[in-house]
């Protein structure tokens, strides 16, 4: 999956961007759901361990990531 992808994704369920320093944004849901991530190289693959860990917070939420890797 692409870091747009990701980001679009996000963005479609509902996540806001909060701030980004140097490469790294936090996108945020309600008051404490909050996913960091590299998102400054749109074109490149997520890396697995930010994949997997967003896949998880989004499951404690209710929100499936799909299977799409």
């Amino acid at each position: 999956m692409k870091v747009r992808e990701l980001v679009s994704f996000l963005e479609r369920s509902g996540f806001t961007h909060v701030r980004t320093h140097g490469s790294h944004a936090t996108y945020k849901l309600g008051r404490s759901t909050r996913i960091g991530l590299v998102v400054n190289h749109p074109n490149d693959e997520v890396d697995p361990v930010v994949l997997s860990n967003a896949r998880r917070t989004l499951r404690s939420v209710g929100i499936e990531l799909g299977d799409r890797t």
